[in-house]
């Protein structure tokens, strides 16, 4: 997922991964994020003889919305650093992040990709809490109200069409 750049919710196999976790050293002649992550994507795919691709297929998706005429419950950052942000059971907390990192959370916490369509563009301070309906992939309900009553945002239920990444064994 990191090596691409993509929600893992959007990696689709017709097979089954490798399990577990692996450690690789990947050195590249420059720091910049985009050419360690090109190296890092070659390395992987080499490693376990995949073929990847980049597809747009409709799916299920929850579309991420205002709720009400101000999403009251998000604060602009008076942050001028970096941007955190953590999650755990029954929670999403950040400073300074954007509307895409929450949807990036939510997408991992309800296994379905999430589109932001809120045109919300500022950094923001939050948190969201919920309790009920598993805390580390709650259901979608419980998810559903506590953004709403926490930060003014809706989650709708839609079929879109999404950016996949495709990923399929390579020929040996």
């Amino acid at each position: 997922s990191s090596c691409y750049g993509i929600s893992p919710v959007r990696i689709l196999t017709n097979f089954t991964l490798p399990a577990g976790k692996f450690d690789f050293v990947v050195k590249t002649p420059a720091k910049k994020d985009d050419v360690a992550r090109s190296w890092l994507r070659q390395a992987v795919e080499a490693a376990f003889r995949l073929d990847t691709k980049r597809q747009t297929k409709e799916m299920d998706v929850f579309l991420l919305s205002v709720a009400r005429t101000n999403a009251d419950g998000l604060t602009p950052t008076v942050s001028n650093g970096c941007s955190s942000s953590s999650s755990g059971p029954g929670r999403i907390q950040a400073i300074n992040a954007t509307i895409g990192s929450l949807a990036w959370d939510l997408e991992n916490k309800l296994d379905k990709p999430v589109i932001d369509e809120t045109g919300l563009t500022n950094h923001y301070d939050f948190e969201l809490k919920w309790t009920g309906g598993g805390d580390e992939h709650p259901a979608s309900d419980v998810l559903i109200r506590a953004l709403r009553e926490q930060l003014g945002l809706e989650l709708t239920a839609a079929r879109r069409p999404v950016e996949v990444l495709v990923v399929d064994r390579a020929a040996k």
